[in-house]
């Protein structure tokens, strides 16, 4: 009977909150979509010409803020991506796995390589800060290409 008595307690300890305030929501990476030069093999590899820069561009589709970033970097890199949100920026890096100068994975040509981040949560009347990083094996550190605030 005690031990029913504490249950029953802390249950309705646990659920005091009558629901008059909601947390907000966490920003949440969905999904990455990579597109233009990303995993394509030297056979169909065409190199990009100069009119396609570098780029950041925000969205909003439905419920979703969509970070849509495009690179001019050296044909056949293989590039995996990572996001972290630290103080409310979202920190994307884009990171070029190749083990240079042990392996040479790329080709002799620039493409244009595009990614598109997925996120949702993003609250709504703010502008968080943002930053794009490349980390590049052949260069000793990596480099901010990107950071500001995310407008529309």
């Amino acid at each position: 009977m005690t031990l029913a008595v504490t249950i029953l307690m802390m249950a309705a300890a646990c659920s005091s909150d009558n629901g008059d305030h909601a947390e907000p929501a966490a920003i949440t990476l969905v999904k990455t979509i990579p597109g233009g030069c990303n995993n394509m093999g030297f056979v169909n590899q065409k190199s990009a010409a100069a009119e396609s820069s570098d780029t950041v561009i925000f969205s909003i589709r439905k419920d979703t803020l969509v970070m849509f970033t495009g690179i001019n970097y050296i044909c056949c890199a293989p590039f995996r991506t990572e996001h972290i949100l630290l103080n409310d920026s979202l920190i994307v890096t884009l990171t070029d796995q190749c083990n240079y100068p042990q392996e040479n994975c790329y080709c002799r040509c620039m493409c244009y390589y595009t990614w598109e981040f997925l996120f949702t949560g993003f609250p709504d009347g703010t502008n968080p800060g943002f930053r794009v990083i490349l980390d590049d094996p052949r260069q000793k550190e990596p480099v901010t290409l990107f950071k500001g605030s995310v407008t529309f």
